[in-house]
């Protein structure tokens, strides 16, 4: 009987510390860049109630993601680099430069099901895993779900979907993915749970309620194609601000708050035609530039983080997974390899970080954005780039500077990246040099090489021009598959 009675009191604390364990909502914005929203230098849109995760929780202003969406999601969702998993560019979007100055090679565009995803390790851990809005990691997303349907198809990947939320009068689909959310937690609210929530906003098309609308217009903002500053664009960060406040409401109604980690974050900067500067950050979305890379990312979790704290330490979007693991003591197979490092010392305020680097390596070029094929580390204060073959120096330049190049920046003196360092600091640039290799090396990631076909006649200012006779190319292959012969 004591021994029954031992194995019910051991059972018993074990599930009630599994149950006590926080639930996680992880909100993901669409192109918002760095100074996107009030508490990170927006002046021109109040956010209130995504400015109060940074009021209860903490901020942090040195945080990192891929400079487009499908790579941000894929290192999100795997916790490991983009170098290792080899998605490095836009499952749709990606345009082979025969022409350019290294070889681009063809990205994966397709995250495998097999991959033990994050959602995979919540639901193995015990939690409700959940996910509505954009995806972005699978090229065949779309046939996909429709030969096995959705909810099968993000079973595959470890998810359950939100509930169905209301449609009507909702561009982006906005309210849809909040008011599914909280549906989700009201039938969840009993057990722990993990919500993806990938919105499709701030992207293009500029779309909100034309009652937001109308508020911009009033203020003296035009109408898009009028850019930067759109009242179309100002409406959606408005709006998405408004969706975020439910979703707290909901928390606080259902006694969840305090035992909910939030995080607010966005997979890229914001595109700089459409946003304009970010603040006094270099240019902007698909760049290697803090524009590009860095971006807004606060966390709000009352039970264990305090209220307005600041942490100025480089982080990656990679590090959520070990962060979750180590969070609900989650396990994952041995062969999955993590590149990140759990984040609750910082957010407890209890340690440092241990690794000595973070990464961003994209080896392709993307036309849309002026982006040549570079790697960037970050380590302390400083940061080193890698331009493999080429670069644009500026977002409105169409001309391209041949050769390899690298360049240093001291980013807490110099955040715009004015000056580069290489030559006034040969040992820092020996060592975050090294830092680089070891982890390209670490990763197996792809290193682009010189191109023999290079031809800078046929390739200056002609870089936009490729991708647009590539894209026609595939339309029309395209166009010709759907064709029914009879």
């Amino acid at each position: 009987m004591k021994l029954l009675f031992l194995l019910f009191t051991i059972l018993f604390c074990v599930s009630s510390s599994a149950d006590d364990r926080p639930n996680v909502i992880f909100i993901l914005i669409d192109d918002l860049g760095y100074n996107g929203i009030s508490c990170f230098g927006n002046e021109l849109v109040d956010t209130p109630n995504i400015d109060s995760f940074a009021k209860k929780g903490m901020k942090f202003t040195d945080a990192y993601a891929m400079p487009q969406c499908s790579p941000t999601r894929a290192a999100f969702l795997t916790g490991q680099y983009c170098a290792r998993t080899k998605m490095t560019s836009v499952v749709k979007e990606f345009v082979n430069m025969p022409k350019a100055a290294v070889i681009d090679h063809d990205p994966v565009r397709v995250l495998p099901m097999s991959v033990y995803t994050i959602g995979k390790m919540f639901r193995d851990a015990g939690y409700v895993s959940a996910t509505s809005g954009k995806w972005h990691v699978d090229l065949n997303e779309s046939e996909n779900k429709q030969k096995l349907g959705k909810e099968k198809y993000f079973d595959s990947y470890g998810f359950s979907m939100f509930p169905k939320g209301e449609t009507e009068g909702d561009p982006k689909r906005v309210m849809a993915h909040t008011t599914g959310l909280i549906e989700f937690i009201r039938q969840n609210k009993d057990k722990p749970f993990f919500a993806y929530l990938a919105h499709n906003t701030v992207h293009t098309a500029l779309e909100a309620p034309k009652e937001y609308v109308d508020k911009y217009v009033a203020k003296g903002f035009k109408k898009y194609p009028s850019v930067p500053h759109s009242a179309e664009y100002l409406a959606m960060i408005d709006y998405l601000d408004y969706s975020v406040g439910l979703i707290t409401v909901e928390l606080d109604k259902q006694g969840l708050t305090d035992n909910t980690m939030i995080v607010f974050m966005s997979d890229n900067g914001g595109h700089y035609k459409i946003w304009g500067k970010h603040g006094d950050l270099r240019r902007g979305k698909g760049a290697i530039h803090e524009g590009g890379i860095r971006v807004p990312m606060i966390v709000q979790w009352p039970k264990a983080v305090k209220a307005g704290k600041v942490c100025d330490i480089p982080v990656h979007i990679v590090d959520w997974y070990a962060t979750f693991l180590d969070l609900v003591n989650g396990k994952k197979p041995q062969d999955h390899i993590l590149d990140g490092e759990s984040l609750l010392p910082l957010l407890k305020e209890e340690a440092e970080l241990q690794r000595e680097a973070i990464m961003v390596h994209t080896p392709n070029y993307v036309a849309n954005y002026h982006k040549t094929p570079a790697t960037m580390v970050r380590k302390g204060d400083y940061k080193l780039i890698h331009f493999y073959g080429d670069q644009i120096d500026d977002f409105n330049s169409k001309k391209l500077i041949p050769g390899e190049a690298y360049a240093l920046y001291n980013l807490r003196k110099d955040i715009g990246e004015k000056y580069n360092l290489i030559e006034s600091h040969p040992e820092k640039f020996q060592e975050l040099k090294k830092e680089m290799a070891r982890l390209l090396n670490e990763t197996g990631a792809y290193i682009p090489s010189q191109n023999l076909n290079f031809d800078l006649a046929d390739w200056d200012f002609k870089i936009k021009s490729e991708a647009d006779k590539a894209k026609k190319a595939e339309k029309l292959k395209k166009k010709k598959a759907k064709v029914v012969k009879p």
